[in-house]
């Protein structure tokens, strides 16, 4: 036989409100850090592809021509990261012009 036993808690009436407010703001906190480390897991994964596909070229031609190559992979991917640095996070994280992409360069 199981027995088992609820409390309930009464607040006072303004306590609940500020209680509701706290759990909002931690819960947006909270949805922010999953959002960035998406961003982060994401950008990892697009440097990593970048390195397969540098050694996929780097098997496909001839020995001489390999470090020609990976170094146009590492320029490739220092580009897109300055790119991404001066222009994409501000569109994808600045305030919105019209509810579409952000407006500014570096919210």
């Amino acid at each position: 036989r199981v027995t088992m036993t609820t409390t309930t808690t009464e607040y006072p009436a303004g306590s609940e409100r500020e209680a509701i407010a706290e759990l909002t703001a931690r819960l947006d906190q909270a949805e922010a850090n999953v959002d960035m480390a998406w961003v982060i897991l994401c950008g990892a994964l697009v440097f990593f592809m970048q390195a397969g596909f540098g050694m996929l070229e780097a098997g496909a031609v001839s020995r001489k021509n390999v470090i020609n190559i990976l170094f146009k992979n590492l320029l490739d991917g220092s580009c897109a990261a300055m790119a991404f640095w001066l222009l994409g996070y501000g569109v994808a994280f600045g305030d919105t012009a019209g509810g579409f992409i952000g407006s500014d360069p570096h919210p």
